[in-house]
Formats: C-alpha cells, structure tokens, sequence
C-alpha cells in the first residue's frame, strides 16, 4: 500500500489529514481510496514511519505556528489513529 498524508492543496492551503489520508494498493489497481480519521492539525513536511504491515507513526511537521511536535500512530487496517500525543507547544530547536 502506499499512502498519502501532510502537504498543500492546489490552492496552496493545509491539507486537512483528518479529511484526506489516501491510499493506493498497488497490486490491485490504480484507484485511489480516501479515508478519514480523528481530528489531526493540518500540516507539511511531517514525517512517517511505517512499524509494521499495519502501523504508521506519523509525526512533526511544521503549520503557520511553526513546528510541531506531536506524535501519532495510526492503523492501516482499521483506518483509526489508536494513539495520538497533542501538540505540546514545546519549541523545536
């Protein structure tokens, strides 16, 4: 699977990730499927780390305030974010 999350829209807004996490299965076809989750902060530049076949850390990333440094994990198979650590406000250096 590949998936999509963080970034700017056309119109160069946040995209909105509890709106647009895309996925893609590559041995299936070329169908881009969107999914929703709870709420996360729009964002850019985050990072993502795939755990296992079933778990992505994503984390970080920077909005209009700056960087942020929160951490989420979310599960590909039930499509729900089964952890999350709110944006502390703690300046990133």
């Amino acid at each position: 699977m590949l998936y999509v999350f963080c970034g700017r829209t056309s119109d160069n807004r946040l995209i909105d990730l509890s709106r647009s996490i895309e996925s893609l299965d590559v041995h299936r076809g070329l169908q881009w499927k969107a999914f929703t989750v709870q709420p996360i902060m729009p964002r850019e530049n985050c990072g993502a780390i795939a755990i296992d076949d079933q778990n992505i850390l994503l984390f970080g990333g920077t909005n209009e305030n700056g960087c942020m440094s929160d951490i989420y994990l979310l599960n590909t198979t039930s499509k729900r974010i089964v952890y999350g650590s709110r944006n502390s406000g703690a300046k990133i250096e």
